[in-house]
């Protein structure tokens, strides 16, 4: 008899909590959440940016396709250079980035090139190989000694 009762408030209860992270009052643009103490948006015509994690919709914004020409860079892992071989000659610049996002090698190529990295630390660093209109390669590269 009492197993009834128990069942219909257990499902009441897991309703709740699907629909727990949901807005639950909006005040003067901003929105109150369970879980977060306040989330702001700010609107425009064409979007909406909500700061925070609850974001209302989801949706694509937009995909980059590179147009990859062939370079090879290698060796990777490296203790010290690292080789850019283009499979035919380019202008272009080279931009090594840290794990931060700062730039510390921001350099001109025109085919195969030598990078000298031995002055940088052991670690993870990102390689963009661009000309003027687009990223013609992306390429993660770890420093070991």
């Amino acid at each position: 008899m009492t197993l009834k009762p128990l069942s219909t408030l257990g499902l009441l209860c897991i309703i709740n909590t699907a629909y727990a992270q949901q807005v639950i009052a909006t005040a003067g643009g901003d929105d109150f959440t369970i879980g977060e103490v306040v989330t702001s948006s700010l609107s425009t015509t064409n979007s909406t940016l909500t700061q925070g994690f609850h974001q209302p919709y989801f949706g694509i914004v937009n995909i980059v396709e590179y147009t990859d020409i062939g370079i090879n860079v290698f060796p990777n892992p490296t203790q010290g250079f690292i080789q850019i071989v283009p499979q035919e000659d380019i202008n272009a610049r080279v931009i090594l980035f840290d794990s931060r996002g700062r730039a510390l090698i921001n350099q001109a190529i025109t085919g195969e090139s030598t990078i000298d990295l031995t002055g940088f630390r052991q670690g993870e660093y990102s390689i963009i190989i661009r000309n003027q209109d687009q990223v013609i390669k992306t390429v993660k590269i770890l420093i070991q000694r």
